[in-house]
């Protein structure tokens, strides 16, 4: 396919998942046509992305694993990831610490004492918990990028792409014009 009528053919084009398989068809570069996927299908999650429940998820998503593997890190993203762990540990590390609390301090501490106690003991969890979920967040995501290679990591995508258009049909335009910008 000659370079202007595939432009031509992409300009037409208004479904992201339409527009990454013909790009991925004509034989363009296949990071980029990768990335330029990865980045229509993060328009299309975003409102999930910046939603604080996010953080409290210790579960690296599909594109997560195609951003490592794709050696690259989004800024809105970053902060996140630094974040998670330890929003992860919240709960756990409040739970633990009622039941250190419950068996251990309630023998031998009382009152004020005990709820000091209490306070530092669960937020002594919360740091150990969170160190935990930082080193199994980041050990799953070198573990999906470690098992992609370029057909996964399409075929990935464009599943994102697809359950993506499904849940938000009203941004497929949205992505559509965002891959186009980095495809053409």
């Amino acid at each position: 396919m000659a370079a202007d009528n595939l432009s031509d053919v992409l300009a037409k084009c208004e479904r992201p998942d339409e527009l990454v398989q013909i790009a991925w068809d004509a034989g363009l570069d296949r990071k980029r046509v990768i990335r330029a996927g990865a980045d229509a299908a993060s328009t299309l999650f975003a409102d999930e992305r910046t939603q604080n429940l996010r953080l409290f998820w210790p579960v690296p998503r599909p594109l997560e694993g195609v951003d490592r593997w794709l050696a690259r890190d989004r800024p809105i993203e970053a902060s996140t990831t630094r974040q998670r762990p330890f929003a992860s540990a919240l709960i756990p590390g409040i739970v633990l610490g009622y039941l250190t609390d419950h068996f251990v301090l309630a023998i031998r501490l009382s009152g004020d004492t005990r709820w000091t106690a209490m306070s530092v003991i669960c937020i002594g969890w919360m740091v150990v918990v969170g160190l935990l979920f930082k080193v199994l967040i980041e050990s799953s995501l070198r573990r999906q990028a470690a098992r992609l290679d370029e057909d996964k990591a399409f075929a990935l995508v464009l599943e994102q792409l697809r359950i993506g258009i499904t849940r938000r049909p009203h941004r497929a335009t949205d992505a559509a014009k965002r891959a186009r910008k980095q495809l053409v």
